[in-house]
């Protein structure tokens, strides 16, 4: 069983003994003695996770010839860093810390463990297909990113000889990134003592990364640019340059789609993806055929695609409103780790927690997007 399995079937008892006032002896002995084997595989798994890490490193280190640190150094280490992290989440929690607990963090604001970080970075990822298909970076502080808009193809070369060809039809974008404060309120009483840290940390991270996350995918696609993230939708667009502009009476059209598709400069072709809200494929794309009476939408599994390009979904883009480009032309920045405050509310008897991300994003080549829509 992994360990996410054994994290879900504690979570389903919990909330049995919860729900169920009326629970048997015979009941209650059955859950507990399930708890138990279900703990004793857990530690079992997470031993074997360290056994793999200790090993894995003494291969890395001896592969770059450096002296490789003992089994009990490293253990040591880990221990600490399990230490840390037990005393993050149990002081967010609210709960009592020993002494020597009480010296590893002293402020409300304390450093985030760099596993939840981590974790909260990679949840924002998976809950949010479109910051997997941006050029996304994790850079502290401001970011100054040059992007390459057009090339030549490499030359040749002769072995041994001077005078290397520099490539003078390159041209280079610069692309500066500040950062915007994206913020997360999340209240709950104070039964959240009742909880694990593992169950606390994996409940914070999932609230905070759906959070921050949906709303950074808004800005990625609406952001003014005004002292604010530009979105793609912020790019001027003009018809049939780098816009389609169909009928919203008669709906889309094959050549709507079939336009936009050739106004995509070729050297974006490459990598290319549609990105629209849910509704708007099914009911303005879904039923359109090319004249060959052949569906332009296809089906694979759960994936989608038109005349060959894969197709995003995304909520935040409004109705009936598509835009056609290569996404990693667009650059973003989670420039600070998630940082989380926590208070206590007396008048509510619960806990506050907010989370604090800081993103910038732009896009970086204005002609690498065309937006299909009834208005411009």
């Amino acid at each position: 069983m992994t360990y996410e399995k054994i994290q879900e079937e504690l979570r389903s008892l919990s909330e049995k003994l919860s729900d169920n006032a009326e629970i048997t002896n015979e009941e209650l002995t059955q859950i507990e003695e399930r708890v138990n084997e279900l703990e004793s595989e857990k530690k079992a798994l997470e031993e074997k996770a360290e056994k793999r890490d200790i090993t894995l490193e003494k291969i890395q280190k001896g592969l770059k010839g450096t002296e490789v640190e003992s089994a009990e150094e490293r253990k040591e280490d880990k221990k600490m860093e399990v230490n840390y992290r037990n005393v993050f989440f149990k002081k967010l929690m609210g709960k009592e810390l020993t002494e020597e607990e009480r010296a590893l963090t002293t402020t409300s604001t304390a450093v985030i463990p760099t596993e939840t970080s981590d974790k909260i970075f990679d949840k924002m990822v998976q809950l949010v297909p479109l910051l997997g298909e941006i050029e996304l970076f994790h850079v502290p502080g401001n970011l100054k990113f040059a992007v390459e808009t057009t090339r030549a193809d490499a030359d040749y070369h002769t072995q041994n000889s001077t005078g290397i060809n520099v490539d003078a039809t390159a041209v280079l974008t610069e692309v500066s990134l500040g950062g915007y404060e994206f913020t997360k309120l999340i209240q709950v009483s104070d039964s959240i003592l009742q909880m694990s840290v593992n169950d606390f940390e994996d409940w914070l991270v999932r609230m905070l990364a759906e959070s921050i996350a949906t709303k950074i995918e808004y800005e990625i696609i609406n952001g003014s640019g005004s002292s604010a993230v530009k979105g793609i939708d912020a790019i001027s667009y003009v018809n049939n340059q780098n816009g389609v502009q169909y009928n919203g009476s008669t709906g889309l059209t094959a050549a709507n789609v079939r336009t936009a598709v050739g106004l995509l400069p070729g050297g974006y072709d490459k990598g290319a993806k549609f990105l629209m809200k849910k509704k708007t494929l099914f009911n303005q794309f879904m039923g359109l055929q090319d004249n060959a009476k052949h569906d332009l939408v296809r089906v694979e599994g759960d994936k989608y695609f038109i005349y060959g390009y894969p197709v995003i979904l995304s909520d935040e883009v409004a109705d009936g409103v598509a835009f056609l480009g290569n996404f990693k032309k667009y650059v973003g920045n989670l420039n600070r780790e998630v940082e989380v405050k926590k208070d206590f509310d007396i008048d509510t008897n619960s806990y506050k927690y907010l989370g604090v991300g800081i993103f910038d994003g732009k896009p970086a080549c204005t002609d690498a997007f065309v937006k299909v829509a009834t208005s411009l």
